[in-house]
């Protein structure tokens, strides 16, 4: 995620409030979904 946020075009449209990133972690055996926290660096469960 931070990388993409590093990139001149994506950090000025996440600014501008133009660009949304999100990273959701899916596990497939259990159905399990984890959404990425910005703040922590941790997932947590939806």
């Amino acid at each position: 995620m931070q990388r993409l946020r590093d990139y001149p075009c994506g950090s000025e449209a996440v600014r501008e409030g133009r660009l949304g990133l999100h990273a959701w972690y899916y596990e497939v055996h259990t159905g399990a979904v984890q959404a990425h926290q910005i703040a922590t660096g941790t997932f947590s469960s939806l």
